[in-house]
């Protein structure tokens, strides 16, 4: 068993000839962008590997979240990819007993964003190590394939390339698409199955909002257990109340691009 962090503990049968130092860095990397903004839970995280991961269950122990991954080896991104969308569900702690009710769809799709936001910030700690620079091209490529639509780039103007791995230019209002069309036109399928495509879409429209603050990802604090929300209307006027002068002007722009 590797001790990540006070938090993390990771048993590393399973996922093949990992380096511990490399995977621990990479895990704390996620524990850590969501530490720096205050988002964080008292429970702790085991994670192992499993074959139908990725996934986070809740357990005997009301303390901890069990974490199950599918990747290994050298995979450094996907790595991150998996942790950070299963670490955003033992952020948001709503219960973790499976089902796609509710509003379990926008879960997920906040979740997706989690392993985009997670990325990019790897990448700029890669981007500012001398030892880990090499590496930036590879987490711009990979970040750039979940982010890309049809083939063509949606954020590559505002977001870091080779020339320039730091960048960080806020996304304009005009770039960012309405979301509301597609939701309602896919809501039949969204209250009804597990449909990894429309979250990944959802997920690329609501990523400026939180590239373009950070602090918007306090809402995971707020969100509860979303199965049991049947308004979005609802959950997000509730999200709203709960939200402070740091990120409300940002929640309230994502709110009109969901309604």
């Amino acid at each position: 068993m590797i001790k990540v962090s006070p938090t993390i503990e990771l048993d590393e049968n399973g996922f093949g000839n990992i380096n511990n130092n490399v995977i621990s860095l990479l895990l704390i990397s996620v524990e850590d962008f969501f530490k720096r903004i205050g988002v964080e839970s008292s429970k702790r995280v085991r994670i192992i590997y499993h074959t139908e991961g990725p996934m986070c269950c809740a357990t005997q122990n009301i303390d901890q979240h069990l974490i199950l991954l599918n990747t290994g080896g050298n995979q450094w991104c996907q790595w991150i990819y998996q942790f950070a969308h299963e670490y955003c569900h033992h952020l948001i702690d709503g219960g973790l007993l499976g089902g796609i009710e509710g509003l379990k769809w926008f879960e997920e799709s906040v979740c997706h964003v989690a392993s985009y936001a997670c990325l990019d910030n790897f990448e700029r700690i890669c981007a500012n190590n001398s030892s880990l620079e090499m590496n930036v091209p590879g987490v711009i490529v990979y970040l750039r394939n979940y982010l890309s639509e049809g083939g063509g780039a949606l954020y590559d103007l505002y977001m870091p390339d080779n020339l320039n791995p730091l960048r960080r230019e806020l996304i304009p209002q005009e770039k960012i698409k309405p979301l509301k069309p597609y939701i309602e036109s896919r809501m039949g399928v969204l209250t009804k199955d597990y449909s990894t495509l429309d979250y990944k879409t959802i997920a690329r429209g609501l990523f400026p909002h939180f590239y373009n603050n950070e602090n918007l990802w306090r809402i995971l604090l707020y969100m509860g257990d979303t199965k049991s929300q049947k308004s979005l209307q609802n959950m997000l006027d509730c999200l709203l109340n709960s939200a402070d002068d740091d990120y409300r002007d940002s929640l309230i722009r994502m709110i009109m691009c969901l309604t």
